[in-house]
């Protein structure tokens, strides 16, 4: 008799232990827990209420919260063929390097290209006269702003009567001896071309775009005075007649 009385209390305590394991579970669409030494905190999301109020700048928004996502450009990105017509306005961007080919800005087009090591332009490329063209390196993470160009033809105004479409960029070392390079103060630029009656136009540019320098050349030698600024890469801009030619020279 008492073998029976045992087995039917273990039993029972064994339910009762049993029944002590069941866990709680809180269904929610986010949660967590956070504590340090003297405090913990458990919380959960309400149910999903996507209702939003706005007015003017303050907009509230209810229970549910949207994640962010932070789509960034391609890698690499070649264009072709690419048209940009009066009153278009563009933006072109990649991390690494642009590649553009057979590109043609009309009067009043406004394109703008950013990435973040090189963009090449092949030849066809052609920037009409009223036609905006910005080009330049990230050097903040920040794509398809609006940043200063390293080429827009209505920067120069001044120089109308030799404004042409733009051409290939040749190869400085043809015509064009640029030294030291790097400098510390002062960069001189000889040339053998010949004086066609058409103005030399030097234009020294930062990375970013900015034009920090900028010169005529009448003569067969010039030079410019970079002491003021800042140590670091900058672009050498050369035009003349429809040639364009393009030299990196650091400034120490």
């Amino acid at each position: 008799m008492n073998k029976y009385v045992y087995i039917i209390i273990f039993c029972l305590l064994s339910s009762f232990g049993i029944s002590q394991q069941v866990s709680i579970d809180v269904k929610a669409s986010a949660g967590n827990i956070v504590y340090n030494r003297s405090l913990k905190a458990e919380w959960t999301l309400g149910e999903i209420i996507v209702e939003s109020f706005a007015y003017d700048e303050i907009m509230l928004d209810q229970g549910f919260h949207q994640g962010e996502y932070n789509i960034l450009p391609p890698d690499h990105l070649i264009l072709e063929n690419l048209a940009i017509n009066s009153n278009d306005v563009d933006c072109f961007a990649a991390l690494s390097s642009i590649e553009v080919s057979n590109l043609t800005v009309e009067l009043g087009g406004d394109i703008t290209f950013i990435a973040g090591k090189n963009i090449v332009f092949q030849e066809h490329s052609i920037i009409n006269l009223g036609g905006v063209l910005h080009a330049y390196i990230s050097e903040n993470g920040e794509y398809c702003e609006n940043y200063k160009g390293l080429l827009n033809s209505t920067d120069n105004a001044e120089y109308e009567s030799f404004v042409q479409p733009l051409a290939k960029p040749s190869d400085s070392n043809d015509q064009f001896n640029i030294f030291p390079n790097p400098t510390k103060h002062y960069l001189n630029i000889r040339t053998n071309i010949t004086n066609s009656g058409s103005p030399v136009l030097i234009e020294v540019y930062s990375l970013t775009g900015e034009k920090v320098e900028s010169m005529i050349m009448i003569a067969s030698s010039a030079t410019v005075d970079l002491s003021a600024l800042k140590a670091g890469m900058y672009i050498v801009r050369i035009y003349h007649d429809n040639n364009i030619w393009i030299r990196k020279i650091g400034k120490l």
